[in-house]
């Protein structure tokens, strides 16, 4: 019945406002590209008389970069945690809290995600190095919280909304550091292939994750949850040095 409520949502809410609303291009709403007057000021123009993309590392030599690979390994390893919180509902009734109680933690980790999209977008426009920090450390932060969450249903909750920051971190903090590694000049190429390793990630470690689960626990998963953002971690941080030395 859920399942049937929320495809009827679907049908009679969202896509009807999605025709109504989405655009292709801001001139469909009369609007220019967000930036392109600061873009015009600083950008020079080519010999063709055309406006440059900016600064960057060229998409045939970044393939050729090693931390473009690392960056792929990020990707995939963010999004492969991300898809713990698939888990995350029945671990919260393994350790005996209530189908209502874990739906809560569930929520508490969407809140997570809404709230962080928004900051590790505002932080990654400061910094992202601050950006990564946040990103990871929230994202262990809450996943040990929820390791130990049978102490209460306050720290499970606490411990799902600072994981979905790292889930948030996912479509924000991986474009955002791929953008400050290669710069914008072939930006929406190198960013295409990255983008790949999300869609993988998360569709291996759906599986993955579960497999692993009945052979262990849904704590142990968890555990390599945390492991894997500490190397994510490690990768967006080396690719940083790497971009200033360089």
């Amino acid at each position: 019945m859920t399942y049937l409520i929320f495809g009827i949502i679907i049908m009679v809410i969202v896509t009807p406002i999605l025709g109504l609303l989405l655009r292709d291009y801001p001139e469909d709403k009369g609007l220019k590209p967000y930036g392109e007057a600061e873009l015009s000021d600083t950008v020079p123009s080519r010999s063709d008389g055309k406006q440059s993309t900016g600064d960057g590392v060229e998409y045939a030599h970044a393939v050729r970069m090693p931390i473009f690979y690392g960056l792929i390994v990020f990707a995939f390893l963010m999004n492969a945690t991300a898809t713990l919180n698939v888990f995350v509902p029945t671990y919260m009734q393994e350790i005996l809290f209530s189908v209502e109680q874990a739906s809560f933690v569930a929520s508490a980790v969407m809140v997570g995600v809404t709230v962080g999209k928004v900051l590790l977008g505002m932080i990654n426009d400061r910094s992202t190095l601050y950006g990564i920090l946040t990103t990871i450390g929230l994202g262990i932060s809450g996943l040990v919280l929820l390791l130990m969450g049978h102490i209460g249903i306050t720290l499970s909750i606490i411990g799902g909304f600072l994981f979905g920051w790292a889930y948030a971190g996912v479509t924000v903090q991986t474009p955002m550091l791929v953008r400050s590694v290669f710069g914008n000049k072939n930006y929406a190429q190198i960013y295409s292939n990255v983008s790949m390793a999300i869609a993988i990630g998360g569709a291996i470690a759906a599986g993955g994750w579960g497999l692993l689960a009945d052979a262990t626990s849904y704590g142990f998963i968890f555990i390599v949850g945390i492991v894997f953002l500490v190397l994510s971690g490690s990768i967006g941080l080396f690719a940083l040095y790497i971009r200033r030395k360089t």
